[in-house]
């Protein structure tokens, strides 16, 4: 502010003529428009740099150190008053600039010399000297106060500074000088450098909203990491790199344990926060190396052997699991599967597979923890494309196969009672219009919805009559011990389906309390199968009811504790079979499931 005022004193005693102060105007007026606009350095735009330099740079050259003071501090305080900038922010910025327009002026003060009456050659030594002098000067103050305030020391944010700010400020002492030379020659030559110079700004703009946007398709917008768009290209060219130079590469897949439960229980929002959770601590550990192909499914890319990718992912597992997300109560935990190139496989597809099938393998181990691929021999001989994907649903479709045995084994009703709600939801579905592959899913869901009950007191699962407040407690804790029972045979949906097969389309159900379009489909057809077969079957306790009856009491519920398109459709079925007309009982017992 001494400058500021020392300056404005010095001039008021020395005659200003009228072409000077025309120069002086558009000088004040090109530093404005300049700092308006500054241009963006990097794609986060936290670096800018103003072009306003040149003009005040100039402006000392051509006229006095004087009138670069107060054109430098007064365009800074006016660019600052349209975002009603705090007035120490403004006043601290507005005294750098006259603090460095100040010194830019040593070496003309050294040399006793004014640049108006030098030759070209001299006056641009003085243009770069000067240059560099300010650039300096305002660079090591606005560190200074960065570090102050964030906490950061100054060495480090100058050295951040300079990388990106440097090679622009470079060029534009050229442009300095250019402007004292035009000026000099005839000041309307002016526009030779700001036309130029506000070009460039333009282009630069547009140059990293390109690259934004690039980067923007190329990246997750919840994890910040990059997407499945960018692992295709980037493998690719990993393994061609490696086949170049003779090195491995290591394809880590990583799964979040339990992630369904964790969105069924507290809500996206919650799934969302682990996910991100999950992106920050890959970013931090391998920054640029790992991905978010979907779901929570990640990938990581990791150049070396196995060893090197294992020590990678315990840190990563490790860190994960010690952390916490606010609304949620567990702490989660991820599996993760290794397999390099070229031990594994050659190809991007191959070697993903392979990692996919040593992700499996660390679910079926109990999660928590790592494998690497060992299984080689079934990506050799006659196997096709979709050989190990294959080669991994039947081995979890066996696993689900005995899970029924077993449910059988235990209770012979429930598992005649489960097979016939297998069949009944299969039928429903073909009427819906579903395809092959959903339909052996329902089935799959219907064998296993009562898995749970594996779970439940045989005393609560055989008593006859209304159940008490603790027994139905315990009774409808069944869907979640079935989903718990399923989690980690990757049986998607199917797990999802079991979870919610007692939700009702009022959202009177559990064990969430969804309604309508919330409940999965697939858990709609079994409520609706599951019910029928309950008041269609006897059991010891009581007797079935006839079809024409429970038919009768599905419609009756239908739009409160059944999805009507599930009724209407086992209707349309059943009026299809030769059961319609045949009747058990005419009798109607109170029934529960």
């Amino acid at each position: 502010m001494a400058l500021v005022v020392g300056a404005g004193l010095r001039l008021a005693q020395q005659p200003v003529g009228p072409r000077e102060l025309i120069g002086v105007v558009v000088f004040v007026a090109l530093t404005l428009l300049a700092e308006l606009r500054p241009v963006p350095v990097d794609l986060e735009a936290t670096h800018v740099v103003s072009l306003a330099f040149i003009f005040v740079v100039a402006s000392q050259l051509l006229y006095s150190w004087e009138w670069s003071v107060l054109i430098g501090a007064t365009a800074m305080a006016l660019a600052q008053l349209p975002g009603r900038v705090p007035a120490f922010k403004l006043v601290f910025n507005s005294a750098v600039y006259a603090v460095a327009a100040a010194t830019a002026s040593l070496p003309e003060v050294l040399a006793h010399a004014h640049p108006s009456h030098t030759g070209y050659g001299e006056l641009t030594a003085f243009v770069f000297a000067s240059g560099a002098i300010f650039v300096i000067t305002n660079v090591i103050l606005v560190c200074i106060v960065v570090a102050l305030a964030t906490g950061g020391t100054v060495r480090e944010i100058l050295r951040e500074y300079i990388h990106h700010s440097a090679p622009a400020f470079s060029i534009m002492i050229f442009l300095a000088a250019q402007a004292v030379i035009f000026w000099r020659l005839s000041p309307p030559l002016i526009i030779l450098v700001g036309a130029p110079l506000f070009t460039l700004n333009l282009y630069q703009r547009s140059s990293i909203r390109g690259r934004v946007a690039a980067k923007a398709a190329a990246t997750d917008s919840l994890t910040a990491l990059k997407n499945h768009r960018a692992y295709q290209e980037e493998i690719e060219t990993a393994l061609a790199t490696a086949a170049e130079e003779g090195t491995p590469y290591a394809l880590c897949m990583i799964d979040v344990d339990r992630f369904k439960q964790v969105n069924d229980r507290y809500g996206h929002p919650a799934g969302d926060a682990v996910l991100h959770l999950l992106g920050s601590l890959i970013e931090e550990i391998v920054p640029g190396q790992g991905y978010r192909l979907g779901g929570d499914e990640f990938a990581i890319l990791v150049p070396g052997e196995a060893q090197v990718a294992g020590d990678v992912l315990a840190e990563l597992q490790a860190r994960f699991r010690i952390s916490q997300v606010d609304a949620v109560v567990e702490r989660p935990t991820i599996s993760s599967g290794i397999a390099t190139y070229p031990v594994h496989a050659t190809e991007p597809a191959e070697l993903k597979k392979c990692a996919d099938l040593a992700l499996y393998q660390s679910k079926h181990n109990g999660k928590d923890c790592v494998s690497v691929y060992t299984g080689a021999e079934l990506l050799s001989g006659s196997f096709g494309d979709g050989a190990v994907v294959n080669a991994a649903q039947d081995m979890r479709l066996q696993t689900a196969e005995r899970l029924v045995a077993v449910v059988d084994a235990r209770d012979a009703y429930v598992g005649r009672h489960s097979q016939g709600v297998g069949q009944l939801v299969e039928s429903i579905g073909a009427v819906l219009g579903l395809d092959p592959d959903e339909l052996r899913q329902l089935r799959l869901a219907g064998m296993l919805h009562d898995l749970g009950k594996i779970g439940v007191p045989d005393e609560v699962l055989n008593h006859g009559g209304p159940l008490s407040a603790d027994q139905e407690a315990l009774m409808r804790k069944h869907p979640e011990i079935g989903y718990e029972l399923l989690d980690g045979l990757d049986l998607d949906p199917v797990d999802t389906w079991v979870l919610h097969h007692h939700e009702h389309w009022d959202g009177s159900g559990y064990p969430h309390g969804l309604a309508g379009e919330e409940i999965p489909f697939g858990s709609r057809i079994i409520l609706v199968a599951d019910a029928f077969e309950a008041m269609t079957t006897h059991r010891s306790y009581r007797r079935a009811i006839g079809i024409e009856a429970a038919m009768s009491e599905l419609r009756e519920n239908a739009g409160t504790q059944f999805d009507p398109d599930v009724v209407a459709a086992l209707e349309l079925h059943l009026s299809t079979t030769s059961k319609v007309g045949s009747t058990a009982s005419s009798t109607q017992p109170t029934w529960s499931t």
